[in-house]
């Protein structure tokens, strides 16, 4: 089965009449006949009720048809996609992210300003792919590390972590958490994928800070319903603070150790390979923060 086929059996289902698709497709009676009947044995149903040259849709038919029109749909809608970025004339950057994102948005509003038809299709699913790949987006933002370490990344701001605990706890009448009220704590950490933890996990091992247990979750509402519930506290980036803080389950914490802070790059894609609209943001972006350009 393949889109051509496809394509003819929607057409002869609308006109309803082999002679008058062929006419439209610019093929041969017997070669839209043959097309149709291998596509049924294929299939292994029939999808038309037959009277000569005038056939209508049955049951099955109507059933497949509405099939075929979404996935031809959706590939016709993924050729002009990429027709339009081959061009450079896609009017969406596509952006990557992990950790905060919060210090872009401003840059992205300032840019639409400029250029009122920009879309934006932004992604955190990097967070849990374990090889991401910059041709997947026009830009990316992410932790400095290994997982990263591939990439030509920009160093871009400095993002510290707060300590997460219910209001009710031991914690509440503290305005920041050294490392010594860190220890022997139950405490909730991100997992992304089989091996792939949150960045303060790292920071912990490293200046052993002693667990009384350690629970994972999979994502980010639920590691906040976990310190919410008062079952562990838990770190997070102060990009994402207002969803703790807008909860009056929970209290936030500055942390003391230095350590608690991680490196954000930003990165982009070749401007070669970007549409006119991605690398007009690329070059606004650069000058916006007044970044070296690295390619």
């Amino acid at each position: 089965m393949n889109i051509t086929q496809l394509r003819f059996f929607i057409t002869i289902a609308q006109l309803e009449n082999v002679t008058k698709a062929s006419d439209l497709l610019h093929v041969s009676q017997s070669s839209l006949s043959k097309t149709i009947s291998a596509l049924e044995k294929e299939l292994g149903v029939e999808l038309f009720k037959r009277n000569g040259r005038n056939i209508t849709l049955n049951a099955s038919g109507e059933r497949f048809l509405e099939s075929c029109k979404k996935i031809v749909s959706e590939m016709d809608g993924t050729v002009k996609e990429l027709d339009e970025e081959a061009h450079g004339r896609s009017n969406t950057v596509r952006i990557g992210i992990e950790g905060g994102s919060g210090k872009l948005f401003a840059c992205m509003e300032a840019f639409k300003r400029q250029n009122s038809n920009v879309a934006y299709d932004i992604s955190c699913a990097i967070e849990e792919t374990e090889h991401p790949d910059i041709n997947d987006y026009d830009l990316m933002i992410y932790p400095e590390g290994r997982k990263y370490a591939k990439f030509n990344g920009i160093p871009f701001y400095r993002e510290r972590f707060l300590l997460a605990a219910h209001s009710e706890s031991e914690l509440r009448n503290k305005g920041s958490a050294t490392l010594a009220d860190l220890n022997g704590r139950d405490y909730v950490f991100i997992r992304y994928g089989i091996n792939s933890y949150e960045y303060p996990m790292e920071i912990c091992d490293a200046l052993a800070v002693q667990f009384n247990s350690v629970s994972y979750v999979d994502s980010r509402s639920m590691h906040r319903e976990m310190i919410a519930s008062g079952l562990a506290v838990g770190f997070i980036p102060e990009s994402v603070m207002d969803i703790y803080k807008n909860d009056t389950k929970i209290r936030t914490l500055v942390l003391m150790n230095p350590k608690f802070t991680r490196q954000m790059m930003i990165s982009f894609r070749r401007e070669k390979h970007l549409s006119d609209t991605a690398a007009a943001f690329r070059r606004f972006a650069l000058d916006y923060f007044g970044l070296e350009d690295n390619e």
